[in-house]
């Protein structure tokens, strides 16, 4: 297995880090080893792995050599034990001291100890991440530490926790489970299911802060899944009751060139838009949503509605569907075009033709024609580029226009 295992690290990019981390911590005299998702991974013959490092001592002299050595950034994390490191290849590495933790509430941040390699494996949520390869000493390069049967639940795609109290402790690990069912096309072992379901009837998700739901739902969304089908999996569970939603069905928003809807933004759109002005409160703050967000799930569906009612009038000049659009966001335009088709014609129109419009002439242009500066030169160019869009004029008529309207509201 060791060789085996040494071999898949030679295949990947990563096996020189691996390598020099090795060598550094021999030369500390602490043992080290590659741990979690990225272990994961590479058994998985996935190509992107997370490089998460366990050092069975202390953390900050390890760190430093390697940060002088790879010439990055570290960011230090006391409470934790933990550290990481951003190397100029924009590589990410997490290094953390072996530890183990207690939790002494449900749904609580746990007091995290010194501990043994064997009691940080035993402390992660599913058995497919509590595998473990050792770097150094150098004679064990590349054995695989596999003490709770990770390497068998991997190869059967099974999501297995190893103790009771699993959800309990930490039911963030539900919504990592959903996570890893989706991206990866694993499924929950039976019993594991069955405590999920019991930490939640217990009220195990209902004592979480809303600032860990929020995070936790937002890697959910944003891990590249189908969110319809993350949607799914989370009503299956109960869990849109938490955010006092049901029967919420995934909208897909229209998928147009030139629009890059973000995946968490879309799907707290398509949540606001299924539920009334109080729920959207109740959805922003049980999910400690920052500003941008708040303000996009209280009054983005407010927005949508409002967009599409304008774009459905049959005498809709292209200046005022403009101005209907220009204050949206990807995933409120989107939103949008699902509406109808006549509101994705517009949708279309606006993205290729009227968002990007510029007039050929500018606020230097008025100066030096003798407009004196002044609200009235602003308002002479949007309305110029308004007749432009609606054809009343052309690009060598903009200039003439604006300066008739400067000097018709210099004259009132």
């Amino acid at each position: 297995m060791q060789s085996s295992t040494a071999t898949r690290i030679a295949a990947t990019g990563q096996e020189t880090k691996l390598r020099d981390a090795a060598r550094v911590a021999a030369e500390l005299g602490v043992a080290l080893h590659w741990a979690g998702g990225g272990v994961r991974d590479l058994l998985l013959g996935r190509e992107r792995l997370d490089l998460d490092l366990v050092v069975e001592g202390e953390v900050d002299p390890l760190v430093t050599r390697l940060a002088g050595l790879w010439h990055g950034n570290r960011v230090q994390h006391a409470r934790f034990q933990t550290a990481t490191l951003r190397l100029p290849d924009a590589t990410r590495v997490d290094v953390s001291r072996a530890r183990r933790e207690r939790y002494s509430a449900v749904a609580q941040l746990p007091t995290v100890e010194p501990g043994s390699l064997d009691e940080d494996l035993r402390r992660r949520d599913f058995t497919v991440n509590a595998m473990a390869i050792t770097l150094a000493p150098e004679a064990s390069f590349g054995a695989l530490i596999d003490p709770l049967g990770g390497r068998a639940d991997l190869t059967a795609g099974r999501l297995r926790v190893h103790h009771d109290r699993s959800f309990q402790d930490d039911p963030t690990r539900i919504l990592r489970g959903v996570r890893f069912e989706i991206r990866l096309g694993f499924h929950f072992a039976a019993e594991t299911e069955r405590l999920a379901r019991e930490a939640i009837a217990n009220g195990a998700m209902a004592a979480l802060s809303s600032s860990r739901f929020g995070a936790e739902m937002e890697q959910l969304f944003g891990d590249g899944g189908e969110p319809g089908a993350i949607l799914a999996r989370l009503e299956d569970f109960g869990l849109l009751k938490e955010l006092e939603l049901g029967g919420v069905r995934w909208s897909r928003p229209a998928a147009l060139s030139g629009l890059v809807p973000e995946p968490w933004r879309s799907v707290l759109l398509d949540l606001a838009c299924s539920c009334g002005a109080a729920a959207r409160e109740e959805l922003a703050r049980r999910l400690a949503l920052p500003a941008s967000e708040r303000e996009l799930v209280t009054a983005g569906p407010d927005r949508v509605a409002e967009a599409a009612r304008v774009l459905s009038r049959a005498d809709l000049e292209p200046s005022r569907a403009r101005e209907a659009l220009v204050l949206l966001g990807d995933e409120e335009l989107a939103r949008v075009a699902a509406e109808s088709q006549e509101a994705g014609t517009w949708i279309e129109r606006y993205v290729r033709e009227l968002r990007p419009f510029r007039l050929s002439i500018g606020a230097r242009d008025l100066l030096a024609a003798g407009v004196e500066p002044g609200p009235a030169l602003g308002l002479a160019l949007r309305r110029t580029r308004d007749a432009r869009l609606d054809g009343r004029i052309d690009a060598r008529g903009e200039l003439r226009f604006a300066l008739q309207l400067c000097r018709s509201e210099g004259s009132r």
